[in-house]
């Protein structure tokens, strides 16, 4: 089993690229979960390892396995930066963890998740114009997909209306027109909505 001096040693000697740190970590997987956490630089050299692993999944194109590292990465990641100030937590180390797993989980179409990590990367870096545009992105994908629902829902009113018209208690039908009206309204209010925030970032 490898130590961490053995560990370190090699990691230095890995080559810059993405694909030599994805097989460095594979093929030491084991020996890197071993090390003992009781040794401050034990934990934090396994804590870089994982981060630039994740990174660099994300980067070669394997979303879905860079999302499973970073998900469980991160958290465990943050709530070790709670012991430090704020110049270690705006670390770049930390800053492209966060874009990574930003831009990782806007490819992957979540965007709820990649709103809040962009949320967070504005806040610790409200004069990077990059993140505040992908922010934004991230929110106007997630309001689109509401919209396409909101309007599906409407012509399928709208086709209910047409099918059932004459068979429609009155009653039943004011009730029916206030949620077709009421759909049609909360729909064009995201429009508009989406489109301010356009605006905002053009």
């Amino acid at each position: 089993m490898k130590d961490f001096v053995e560990l370190e040693n090699e990691f230095c000697n890995v080559k810059g690229d993405t694909l030599s740190t994805i097989r460095f970590f594979e093929s030491n997987k084991e020996d890197i979960d071993n090390l003992d956490d009781s040794y401050g630089q034990n934990k934090s050299f396994r804590l870089t390892l994982y981060g630039s692993y994740g990174i660099s999944l994300a980067i070669s194109g394997n979303t879905n396995k860079a999302l499973t590292i970073l998900d469980d990465f991160i958290p465990t990641f943050e709530k070790d930066l709670e012991n430090y100030d704020d110049e270690y937590v705006k670390s770049p180390f930390y800053e492209s963890l966060l874009w990574t797993y930003g831009y990782t989980l806007h490819d992957a179409k979540k965007y709820p998740d990649s709103e809040l990590v962009f949320a967070k990367l504005v806040k610790l870096y409200p004069d990077n114009t990059k993140y505040k545009k992908w922010f934004a992105a991230s929110k106007i994908n997630r309001y689109s997909t509401i919209r396409q629902t909101l309007w599906t829902a409407c012509f399928l009113l709208l086709a209910i209306d047409i099918l059932f018209e004459k068979s429609m208690e009155q009653g039943l039908s004011k009730a029916f027109w206030v949620t077709v009206a009421l759909t049609i309204i909360t729909t064009l209010s995201l429009e508009l909505h989406i489109y301010i925030i356009k605006k905002k970032n053009e």
